[in-house]
């Protein structure tokens, strides 16, 4: 689900932070409730769906940033581009199952195919009934987000591995205008929301998302090549996840650096229980001797770096750090 940051404040939008201030669904409780599992569904859906333009604001460790976002659907092709609107001028297109970044100051695009990242205002294919397994979902008020009425739902973590959610879900389109995500003490670590929003954009020729000004078509390409794996075939095992996540995917990925003529084989492994997501990157080179290890926090994302057999070893995640301490743990080298 995102990150980044630009100026520090409380911006007008943001208000009111918390469920308990949400208006009580009085005027909704003529309404149908749908089920849970039928929530999940419909936000899913209107992500993909439903055209849209409008500016997204994250916060979190004390930041703030924001991005210019527009998701475009034209038959079966959809199109989508974020535009960052602090610090260095980059852009992300997505269109026919290709994602490119392009970095403008170093003239590059970096191409990547079959990204299974899922962006916000999406939710994974992996958000089904069994998310309800581990969080519990409820409707708990009524607010408004970017002048547009929302309904507040709570996602509970039932156990300590994983984070709580709040979701504005836009009423009638059941977009998802806005996410929080909460520690065991329902304080808010990271928090994503639309600040203005148009639905149900038709783009004009001068605007259509996937066109790509004349500057960035002579921009050096730089390929991420990935192959399908699994990780016993890479030598690796996993004693056992932690309860409630599923491998989603595993490759191996040929990344060059900063644009380098050196490729650079990683190994990366894909974990959800639906709704969190940690990734699992191995690569080889480590020192010998005892393992070091660093962490990192930004918002409600979590890093955990360390080697194992002559391997560097990172899991990151919008998980509590033990989640990642577990899966670094279960992690085993096994002869090929």
């Amino acid at each position: 689900m995102l990150v980044t940051s630009l100026v520090c404040g409380s911006p007008a939008w943001a208000e009111p932070s918390a469920a308990s201030t949400a208006r009580s669904p009085s005027s909704a409780s003529a309404e149908r409730v749908p089920e849970a599992s039928e929530w999940l569904h419909r936000i899913r859906q209107a992500a993909i769906q439903r055209s849209y333009q409008g500016t997204l604001v994250v916060t979190g460790s004390g930041g703030v940033s924001s991005s210019r976002v527009a998701h475009v659907v034209q038959g079966s092709r959809r199109t989508e581009r974020i535009d960052a609107l602090a610090g260095e001028a980059h852009s992300l297109v997505r269109q026919d199952g290709i994602t490119r970044s392009v970095w403008p100051h170093k003239q590059m695009v970096i191409e990547e195919a079959h990204d299974r990242q899922v962006l916000f205002p999406g939710l994974p294919d992996e958000a089904d009934e069994r998310v309800l397994t581990w969080y519990e979902l409820r409707p708990v008020g009524t607010d408004r987000v970017a002048g547009h009425d929302a309904i507040v739902l709570s996602l509970q973590a039932r156990d300590p591995l994983r984070f709580s959610f709040r979701l504005w879900v836009e009423r009638h389109s059941h977009l998802l205008l806005r996410l929080d995500t909460l520690d065991a003490n329902s304080q808010t670590l990271e928090s994503t929301a639309f600040s203005d929003l148009t639905l149900d954009v038709r783009p004009t020729p001068s605007s259509r998302p996937g066109d790509w000004p004349a500057a960035w078509r002579h921009y050096r390409v730089v390929r991420s090549v990935h192959q399908d794996t699994q990780l016993a075939q890479e030598g690796w095992a996993l004693k056992a996840l932690p309860p409630g996540f599923r491998q989603v995917s595993c490759s191996r990925r040929t990344l060059t650096p900063g644009g380098s003529a050196h490729p650079h084989p990683v190994l990366q492994a894909m974990f959800s229980d639906g709704l969190a997501h940690v990734s699992l990157f191995v690569e080889s080179g480590a020192p010998p001797g005892p393992a070091q290890e660093s962490r990192h926090v930004l918002g409600a994302t979590h890093m955990l770096r360390t080697h194992v057999e002559g391997h560097w070893l990172t899991v990151v995640g919008d998980v509590p750090p033990e989640t990642l301490r577990r899966f670094v743990t279960a992690l085993e080298r096994k002869p090929r």
